[in-house]
């Protein structure tokens, strides 16, 4: 099982994050974060479905960031090895 969550940088806002309980002005404990289970049986549904799998961190970046990631992510390079 594997926990994520999104973060949203910039704007009147500033930093918030979103996972499972909403939206988040501050870094919170990961119990409410999203969960993607890799590993196990898909369902029977998913041989018949479209899947997309969005990876929005990979999208409209502009290089700046007005704060250091949290010490639990691991910033990657588009073209860098996978990490587990």
């Amino acid at each position: 099982m594997v926990p994520y969550r999104f973060r949203f940088d910039g704007g009147p806002t500033g930093i918030r994050w979103l996972n499972g309980a909403g939206f988040w002005n501050r870094n919170v404990p990961d119990d409410a974060d999203f969960r993607i289970n890799s590993y196990g049986k898909p369902p029977k549904w998913v041989h018949d479905a479209v899947v997309y799998q969005i990876f929005p961190d990979r999208f409209a970046t502009t290089g700046r960031y007005s704060a250091p990631p949290p010490d639990w992510a691991i910033p990657q390079n588009w073209d860098d090895e996978v990490v587990d």
